[in-house]
């Protein structure tokens, strides 16, 4: 007869929800035996993020809800001294004491000037959870000020403005769906980053199976490098040297006058074809111009041209 007495279960299901730790949050998973999480998997039945599948990151959750170092209690700091190697002293308090302690330091700062309570979410979670609560909370306040951050290096807060001024896009991504041929400069997208890493990855590997074409600027052989269809390792920080070689040699030689078009259609709200145009390039002597139009239903309703300069004694060679 064994030893070890037979585990009764009375309980064992398998709960489908949401990956909560990336905004990809995919569907998934969670297999519940007598009231304990025990698996991890992709939802084939949810549309939501990865459409089944589940990366390394998401499949170790459990680690985080059964981490015995997770704080799971409110803590007050009760060392007012501050500084590297100060102890805090936490101590361990009651959520009802926390809140009201929240509550009352709020309601003073409130009476004198709402304008002095700063809202900050970060933009590792959903951002429709994120920026909601902290949208929903600024208005209960009346308060103006937040800010969307907390991510650290991994954050493309630099991208995010660069693409909303040129895009109206919170990012910038290649449209692997029907794009044969992509250029990337130190990123990772498709392979092990992204806003949705799991969408990407599913996209990219898509898109490669089909034929598309994936060249990779980047010192390093790392995770898009070891899988592109060429890897170029550029020197570190060579990245504007190299773009500008490049552009030289489509712009012609010097005194040439050529045009690249590039077209994006799209519509507008109204169903009206509206049509991006760029870059066309003329190059006489040390000027590059380059120059963009907007045109609906054929007409040119915008245009901007932008000049480099190259330093004096020189060329664009």
């Amino acid at each position: 007869m064994s030893k070890h007495r037979q585990l009764e279960i009375h309980d064992d299901a398998w709960i489908p929800t949401q990956c909560g730790r990336c905004f990809g949050n995919c569907g998934i998973r969670v297999r519940r035996v007598n009231d304990v999480a025990v698996q991890i998997e992709g939802n084939a039945a949810s549309w939501q993020g990865s459409k089944g599948g589940v990366c390394g990151k998401g499949a170790s959750g459990l680690q985080l809800l059964y981490d015995p170092n997770r704080l799971n209690v409110p803590l007050r700091r009760t060392n007012p001294e501050k500084g590297l190697y100060a102890d805090p002293k936490w101590k361990e308090i009651s959520w009802d004491e926390a809140l009201d302690e929240i509550t009352e330091k709020l309601k003073k700062v409130l009476a004198d000037d709402p304008r002095k309570i700063f809202l900050q979410s970060t933009t590792v979670r959903s951002p429709t959870a994120s920026q909601g609560w902290r949208r929903f909370l600024a208005t209960i306040l009346g308060t103006p000020n937040g800010s969307v951050g907390g991510a650290g290096i991994h954050c493309g807060a630099g991208g995010h403005m660069a693409s909303g001024l040129m895009h109206a896009s919170w990012d910038i991504l290649p449209d692997y769906r029907h794009c044969n041929y992509v250029i990337y400069w130190g990123t990772n997208n498709g392979h092990a980053t992204g806003h949705a890493a799991m969408v990407l990855a599913r996209l990219m590997a898509e898109a490669m199976e089909r034929g598309m074409k994936l060249v990779v600027f980047d010192p390093m052989c790392n995770y898009s490098a070891a899988k592109a269809t060429e890897w170029i390792p550029i020197v570190p920080g060579t990245d504007g040297a190299v773009i500008l070689a490049m552009a030289n040699v489509i712009s012609g030689k010097p005194g040439f006058t050529g045009t690249l078009t590039i077209k994006y259609h799209d519509k507008t709200p109204l169903n009206t074809p509206i049509e991006l145009w760029g870059i066309n390039l003329r190059r006489d002597g040390r000027k590059m111009i380059s120059r963009g139009e907007m045109r609906v239903d054929g007409k040119v309703t915008a245009a901007a041209e932008g000049l480099f300069i190259c330093p004096p004694g020189g060329d664009i060679q």
